[in-house]
């Protein structure tokens, strides 16, 4: 009877270790092809993300700990798809400028539910580049949580797959990559400039994706560069939240755990009643990182595991 016990146990074991290792290998890197049109199209990569465990949030005694951050918890998250960098402006703007959309905006809404996802958003308050980087290769910034959700309806509509934005818990887990230090690369805030762009190295401006050095699994500019829209946790969440921290922020606002809260005063530049709900024109910081969710077949294989 023991001699069985041990021996189911040790099989245990073994199946838990082949059943991480088999996630981590049943989702491969790929590179996404989206066709606008007959003659236009653009690629986006996406970085295969097992599914694991973490602990999210900050500690109640640390320094750093912001207004917004939130209490350490540990999660389990399922493997998904997360694009190797931001979106950049060469990823967004088809879809601001697409022309073969069925629907385009001629006024504000009064309700975000009564806008298609297929719409294009109406034009921003001023250059869309507010006179900071818009080269290709630039992250898109400036777009409210509501234009990053319509952004992600009409890739899926594009793609046949589902891109949506991460939920706080996914991209915790995503940027730490395995890391329980405050940033994804250790505690030293002196290394910071390595993997990162903010207060002290941007210059006052946006950056090229991927110069710096990525994380564990791979992902550019987890931190710092353009703070990246999450879900909201309950459909009544207020504000919205915005993760990693940005290209103006001070290094000890670009931690793993790190999250800001939209408010009234991002949108203050804004002279359209009502204000925009695509546009914020007072923050130049705000930015996608998109995930997309394995397809049911892949999914299938992790549920026989």
């Amino acid at each position: 009877m023991k001699k069985l016990f041990f021996t189911t146990a040790v099989l245990a074991a073994v199946a838990a270790l082949n059943t991480t290792n088999v996630q981590a290998a049943e989702l491969q890197n790929y590179t996404e092809t989206v066709k606008v049109s007959d003659s236009k199209s653009f690629k986006i990569e996406m970085i295969a993300i097992p599914g694991g465990k973490c602990k999210i949030g900050a500690s109640a005694d640390d320094e750093d700990r912001g207004e917004y951050d939130l209490d350490q918890e540990e999660v389990e998250v399922k493997p998904f798809y997360m694009s190797k960098t931001e979106v950049t402006w060469g990823q967004f703007e088809p879809w601001v400028w697409d022309g073969d959309m069925p629907v385009k905006l001629t006024k504000e809404v009064k309700k975000k539910e009564n806008v298609d996802g297929l719409c294009r958003p109406s034009s921003p308050y001023g250059t869309i580049s507010r006179g900071l980087g818009d080269s290709r290769k630039h992250p898109a910034f400036g777009m409210t949580r509501f234009s990053a959700e319509k952004y992600c309806e009409w890739l899926s509509k594009k793609t046949g797959k589902k891109f949506r934005l991460p939920t706080e818990a996914e991209w915790e887990y995503a940027a730490r990559a395995g890391s329980t230090d405050s940033y994804y690369w250790g505690n030293d805030a002196e290394e910071a400039g390595e993997y990162a762009w903010y207060a002290d190295n941007s210059e006052a401006d946006t950056h090229a994706v991927a110069q710096k050095k990525p994380n564990k699994f791979g992902l550019y500019d987890m931190l710092g560069g353009v703070g990246e829209w999450v879900q909201p946790k309950t459909k009544d969440q207020e504000w919205a939240i915005l993760r990693g921290g940005h290209w103006e922020s001070e290094v000890t606002a670009i931690h793993s755990y790190s999250r800001d809260e939209e408010g009234p005063e991002w949108n203050e530049m804004d002279p359209n009643q009502p204000k925009s709900i695509w546009w914020l024109s007072s923050a130049n910081w705000t930015g996608i990182r998109l995930v997309c969710e394995p397809a049911c077949d892949e999914e299938k294989k992790e549920e026989k595991k």
